[in-house]
């Protein structure tokens, strides 16, 4: 392989020896499933959930934590009553745990059916017209999700790392903290103004009508909160005497808040979603106002460098979305299909994006990308000149989706934002709030020290080389590593696989890689805000303002 060279540790750690003779392997299954076909995603996801700890970007509603909250206070109250009878075991305890959670699910479920982020909307599909029917998952098709799954509010509602409203307890079963208890009574304090009320907290009872749901949608609906669960909530999502940033998640999440709350004030207070992203990261808004970093400098420098990932794992990406369209449609100009012959494909379009020769340095794309002498940081230097600005470019990036016309531009594109990528990382090191997290990743996951490790080794070297390495190595060799460490029984998660013919497409054109960056929370975070009160929304969406 003659562009890795032996000087060269790193890019020998990134390629991917490909077999050099016959190899039997079982017959992959027709389907192609699975996401993070690079393995780049783990260290944006990492730097996100330190960022705002304890809440995800499923975590929408407030009144869904009362919810649960309240479900697991009326069980624990029934225990309370049931032990002064009787003994109970654990299994019988998770049996009727697991009975009155999902009564309590679906009614709260049913009753709020104009939001998508409710778990298990789709059961509604299941409700009968009328007479009473069964409050069992069971009842209504094979749908398991619960809100106490991990990948809906579990973990957001428990005491490790979540709010701290719940906590384990026997029988695999829930129970309220004291903080829980005190949103459970919040929302109780409505719901006992039913006229369903001891229908709802019987935990031997687990049958419902349309009366039932209609009447209680009105009272728990996903968008309302009576001010003590408002009170009560800002206690855990905002705590106070949390501590110094990084000593604690929860300090991390209070240090984020802080600087969205400070970012918002510094719009006037009224910005939207893409303003407080953009003013955290660059530390100031775009008319020049600084952000107040004083308790909050290592959360805010862990914020830039995550969107600055977001832009090269994006740029990577697009590289994997180049090859898949290249191949679905390949242009007369491809030489063949292995990926010495894409790589050249990739040279001579990335050459012509940048009017260019292939034999042309790498250095000449860099030498592009000079900052003005008023500041080497290209979040500052952006606000002035939008082609240097990495929010632009990613923008831009995304921009190119149509695979007929724009696939021919992604090279080039995607050259350019990794090395606005790189020299920005150079820039984070002299940072002593942004630098340790740059290396998150290594180099098996192209961290973004690893990246600005890479422009230096290669900036002598033709353009044509670099970019049969990120061919090659970060896309074709990466995608073997990757999928091969987590292969699965009667799963296919390859893209493409070898041949001698060279590489094969599996996907079918409406599963090409798509181009998008990796949520980040803010604007559930936002969200949360407002609902207790620390932001209020406004008639324009995604727009908050200062209560």
């Amino acid at each position: 392989m003659p562009w890795l060279r032996a000087r060269n540790s790193l890019a020998r750690d990134l390629a991917m020896r490909i077999p050099d003779g016959p190899i039997f392997v079982d017959p992959l299954p027709s389907q192609v499933t699975g996401v993070d076909f690079l393995g780049l995603a783990a260290v944006n996801e990492r730097l996100v959930a330190l960022s705002f700890p304890g809440i995800s970007n499923v975590t929408r509603y407030l009144r869904a934590y009362s919810a649960m909250s309240w479900m697991t206070w009326r069980f624990a109250e029934y225990l309370k009553q049931e032990a002064e009878r009787k003994s109970m075991s654990e299994r019988d305890i998770g049996r009727r745990f697991r009975r009155f959670r999902e009564k309590v699910e679906l009614l709260f479920t049913l009753g709020n059916p104009d939001h998508n982020q409710v778990a298990g909307q789709t059961r509604r599909d299941h409700l009968p017209e009328r007479g009473r029917f069964p409050l069992e998952f069971s009842a209504f098709g094979n749908f398991k999700i619960s809100w106490l799954d991990a990948a809906v509010y579990g973990p957001s509602l428990g005491s490790e790392n979540g709010l701290g409203f719940l906590e384990r307890a026997p029988g695999a079963s829930y129970r309220p903290t004291l903080l829980g208890e005190e949103l459970a009574r919040g929302l109780d304090a409505v719901l006992q103004k039913s006229p369903y009320y001891n229908a709802l907290i019987d935990v031997e009872a687990n049958t419902g009508s349309n009366e039932l749901v209609s009447d209680l949608g009105e009272r728990w609906a996903v968008r309302e909160s009576s001010a003590r669960e408002r009170e009560v909530y800002r206690k855990g999502l905002f705590p106070e005497n949390a501590g110094v940033e990084g000593g604690s998640l929860r300090a991390n999440r209070v240090a984020m808040i802080r600087l969205v709350l400070r970012a918002v004030k510094l719009h006037g207070g009224r910005a939207t979603i893409d303003e407080v992203r953009q003013a955290i990261a660059r530390g100031l808004t775009a008319s020049g106002k600084g952000l107040e970093l004083a308790d909050c400098a290592k959360t805010q420098g862990m914020w830039s460098v995550l969107q600055l990932r977001q832009l090269q794992r994006l740029a990577h990406e697009s590289l994997l979305r180049w090859l898949e369209g290249t191949l679905l449609n390949p242009p007369s100009t491809l030489k063949g299909r292995t990926p010495a012959a894409l790589a050249e494909l990739a040279a001579q379009q990335t050459a012509a994006y940048f009017d260019a020769e292939t034999s042309d340095p790498l250095q000449l794309v860099l030498d592009r990308l000079k900052t003005p002498k008023s500041t080497p940081d290209f979040y500052i230097a952006g606000l002035s000149r939008p082609r240097l600005d990495p929010f632009r470019a990613l923008d831009d990036l995304q921009g190119l989706a149509d695979v007929e016309n724009h696939t021919p531009q992604l090279p080039g594109m995607a050259l350019y934002c990794l090395a606005l990528c790189a020299k920005q990382a150079e820039f984070l090191t002299t940072s002593e709030n942004r630098a340790p997290w740059l290396g998150i990743g290594g180099r098996s996951r192209l961290s973004l020290r690893s990246l600005t490790e890479l422009f230096s080794v290669y900036r002598s070297e033709s353009l044509s080389e670099f970019m049969r390495f990120l061919i090659e190595s970060c896309v074709v060799g990466q995608h073997f590593a990757i999928t091969g460490a987590k292969l699965e029984a009667d799963k296919n998660k390859y893209r493409f696989i070898s041949t001698d013919e060279g590489l094969r497409l599996l996907i079918r054109p409406n599963q090409i890689t798509r181009l998008n960056v990796t949520g980040d929370r803010l604007q559930n975070a936002m969200e949360l805000m407002a609902d207790c009160a620390l932001l209020s929304t406004t008639e324009t969406s995604g727009t908050f303002a200062l209560p």
